[in-house]
């Protein structure tokens, strides 16, 4: 036993230590090699003349590169050419799709047609080795295809300015050319080694001609980002995230056929988990589907998303008074009433098929004719709240329109406190100042307008809550005591809320 375990521990220290020299012989090796260069380096920048600072900086930096990890390419593991044509789709849909799927609307395409992206991932997909200082693209080059960083650090330098943006793993270039003809906007470069995702336009197509539905679809959704670009007149770059594209006003803004179709799989993953008490609220929740009042989606951890988007008004006079709405008036010269409401903000729902700017042109319309209104801006605002009654979360899509009076603005305002002149109502006195308008109340019968007040910005959290302007002005109309003005149209110039430019972008035929 002795000598057995004596001969053992010489045949595996012996191995050990053949391991160990080997490993050192190839990291001397490495080093010489590592040192050769560094010292050719060297030399060119000392004949060069090249200042000490920034040569310290090159020879860094070069450092840095030459040590870092390089990642293998499919090229670099030969044995992959031996697998099946059904295995090797099995494995390149288990590398690509959760690259693919970080796009919000092929993670959508994802669930209207489960195997749309197992054919992109065979056909329309390959990959690109890039070394540190390799350019990816330069600026005002056509582009067929879009980019995914799925390995190391790029940089980004757009054409019209000098500012250097670091791109990290999982960032999407070019994404505009799946669904345009698209020219680049910058030069992208890469800074470590690295491996990058291509996706092919023409590859694209091609799957999708195979899948019509999800073609019809992103027909409509390649037509839809650029109308909205466009009327948005929205700064063109390579990265989706410095054109400031909303991606739920783009898939609000489809035809209703297409959202119907978007909204569909989460309607029937909300039916098989459903149980008999919510089947009563998703009938209700699909017909505000098919009737183009909301859409359903699921965020990133797989909830469904009840979706409705809102498009708002905050209108201020020069004094900083805000314009909300209190009710509405009916009727006519001679008999008239007022529907109380709870201060509002204008505002009103956008439909499908319809760009936030349009639902805005509509609201105009609708309750301020062409009273001269300025639209400066607008942002937008998103709030989450359960709908226990669908057993989903709504998410609330708010695009807020900041706007003022024009200057030819004139419209008759009276005070809450003549209003209530005479007494007879026990109400608060705290909001005596308000002033009451309206537009276009004509004098024919079954005539409506909506009834505004122009009421201070710290006072309108609490009158939000409560209708008492409102139904002050109702109580004051039904004693008889006061009798709103009639105004028979407002004759004023043209809103100023045309929206020009000289963008166009030719959308793909998919």
């Amino acid at each position: 036993f002795s000598l057995a375990f004596v001969i053992f521990g010489m045949l595996f220290g012996s191995t050990l230590i053949s391991s160990v020299a080997a490993m050192l012989v190839d990291f001397q090796m490495l080093q010489r090699s590592q040192n050769e260069k560094l010292r050719t380096l060297r030399k060119f920048l000392q004949q060069h003349k090249v200042k000490a600072m920034l040569a310290i900086s090159i020879q860094r930096e070069v450092l840095d590169r030459m040590i870092a990890e390089k990642r293998l390419a499919y090229t670099d593991v030969p044995v992959l050419s031996l697998l099946s044509t059904h295995l090797r789709a099995m494995l390149w849909r288990e590398m690509y799709t959760p690259w693919l799927i970080s796009q919000s609307f092929l993670s959508i395409c994802d669930l209207v047609d489960d195997a749309l992206l197992k054919d992109v991932c065979v056909s329309a997909v390959s990959t690109q080795m890039v070394c540190p200082g390799d350019a990816v693209f330069d600026s005002a080059v056509a582009m067929q295809q879009a980019y995914v960083l799925i390995g190391g650090v790029m940089q980004y330098t757009p054409l019209s300015s000098t500012n250097v943006i670091e791109i990290r793993t999982g960032t999407w270039l070019c994404e505009m050319a799946l669904w345009t003809h698209w020219t680049t906007k910058g030069l992208a470069e890469s800074v470590a080694s690295g491996e990058l995702l291509l996706l092919s336009t023409d590859g694209l197509i091609q799957v999708a001609e195979v899948h019509p539905e999800v073609a019809f679809l992103m027909g409509d959704y390649a037509s839809t980002v650029c109308k909205l670009v466009f009327q948005e007149q929205l700064t063109l770059s390579d990265l989706m995230s410095e054109i400031q594209l909303d991606q739920d006003h783009v898939i609000g803004a489809l035809p209703q056929e297409s959202r119907v179709q978007i909204s569909l799989p989460a309607l029937q993953s909300l039916r098989s988990a459903g149980s008999a008490k919510q089947m009563k609220g998703l009938a209700e929740l699909e017909r505000e589907v098919r009737e183009g009042r909301c859409y359903l989606c699921s965020d990133a951890s797989g909830c469904v998303l009840r979706v409705v988007q809102v498009v708002t008004l905050r209108l201020r006079r020069d004094d900083g008074m805000l314009c909300v709405k209190v009710g509405d008036w009916s009727g006519s010269e001679a008999e008239s009433q007022v529907i109380p409401s709870k201060a509002k903000i204008p505002g009103t729902k956008m439909r499908a098929a319809e760009l936030p700017r349009q639902t805005m042109e509509r609201l105009l319309t609708k309750e301020f004719g062409s009273y001269p209104l300025e639209i400066h801006n607008h942002s937008i605002e998103v709030e989450r709240a359960s709908s226990d009654s669908y057993g989903v979360t709504t998410k609330y899509v708010r695009t807020v329109f900041f706007a003022s009076l024009g200057p030819e603005a004139e419209a008759p305002t009276f005070t809450r406190a003549q209003i209530l002149e005479g007494g007879g109502l026990e109400t608060s006195s705290n909001y005596d100042y308000v002033e009451y308008w309206s537009l276009d109340m004509r004098t024919s019968s079954n005539t409506q307008a909506p009834i505004y007040a122009w009421v201070a910005e710290e006072d309108y959290p609490e009158l939000a809550k409560t209708n008492i302007l409102g139904k002050d002005l109702s109580l004051a109309i039904e004693s008889k005591r006061f009798s709103f003005p009639v105004v028979s149209g407002a004759d004023c110039s043209q809103i100023s809320r045309d929206v020009s430019g000289d963008l166009e972008l030719e959308v793909k035929a998919i």
